[in-house]
């Protein structure tokens, strides 16, 4: 069954009791990694300055050589990393200023729903074709929404985003969105939902190229060997594979996923502190595409 949670203000949506008067869905078509560090970020502590402290870490890895933006490409197209996302306004003129609320969940191979995962409605306005979602209130419990991100092989990065956030713009026929995904990982969260599918990325980029200059700098600063894996297992040093414990004992990989901004209060509610200085979240954005299914 279909988990559903509300997010931002749903009691104040503002759509009619008897339903939207437009339910238009788009799928996912392209995931945008940031190129630079700031790239789809958002102000998600309220200081004024643009967040997005994975896109720091997406960003030194691209500059070091390795291309994830290929493997995320590669997941979109083949259908398994994809997300379906329903506008739903009170009006169908979208360049009518309107209250509309869109749902995000992650879809099949088929374009449909995934009826096992988590749904999100954001709450938010829509005006002259762009949709903004609107934040949370102070004191609300934690929304969290699960984004796949496929960075290497095997399973991807599951990345239990707190409190999404959406914008994006609708062309004039309605049939494509181009936006961002913002939110947060909790501080806890971040090395276990991130680390095993970098580590996996790293040691794919050894296999294919271990002589290159890259795979060299990868197995001189991580393939140190000296731990024990979640799963009981050693790792050993020099062996051309990175296990997930040798990213987490990284001064460099602890200090590019570190917490960068303060979300929550000491009961875990919504409580953003402008540049806070106990932080206890990761911030994060991507690049959205969607458009409209094809029919069948």
């Amino acid at each position: 069954m279909t988990k559903e949670s509300m997010a931002a203000v749903p009691s104040a949506s503002g759509l009619p009791a008897a339903g939207p008067a437009v339910t238009r869905q788009f799928l996912l078509s392209a995931l945008k990694l940031p190129v630079q560090p700031l790239d789809f970020g958002a102000d998600l502590d309220g200081d004024g300055r643009v967040d997005n402290r994975l896109g720091a870490l997406i960003s030194a890895l691209r500059g070091s050589g390795l291309n994830l933006q290929a493997t995320v490409d590669q997941a979109v197209r083949d259908g398994s990393a994809l997300v379906l996302f329903t506008l739903m306004a009170e009006q169908s003129d979208l360049t009518v200023e309107q209250r509309a609320d869109v749902a995000i969940v992650r879809a099949l191979g088929t374009g449909e729903a995934d009826p096992l995962a988590t749904r999100v409605t954001l709450s938010g306005r829509l005006s002259g074709g762009r949709f903004t979602s609107e934040s949370p209130e102070p004191g609300s419990d934690v929304i969290t929404w699960s984004l796949e991100l496929p960075l290497g092989p095997g399973l991807p990065a599951q990345l239990p985003v707190q409190w999404p956030g959406i914008e994006f713009t609708i062309d004039p026929t309605g049939t494509r969105l181009v936006g961002r995904l913002t939110g947060s990982l909790a501080d806890s969260s971040a090395p276990t939902s991130l680390v095993p599918s970098l580590a996996a990325a790293f040691t794919l980029f050894i296999s294919t190229s271990p002589d290159s200059r890259i795979a060299r700098s990868i197995k001189a600063l991580f393939d140190t060997g000296g731990c024990v894996n979640p799963d009981g297992t050693t790792a050993a040093a020099g062996n051309g594979r990175i296990d997930p414990c040798e990213l987490t004992q990284s001064p460099l990989i602890r200090s590019l996923l570190a917490p960068d901004i303060q979300l929550r209060d000491a009961a875990g509610h919504y409580h953003p502190v402008p540049s806070g200085p106990q932080r206890d979240s990761l911030s994060l954005g991507f690049g959205i595409t969607a458009t409209t299914p094809n029919p069948t």
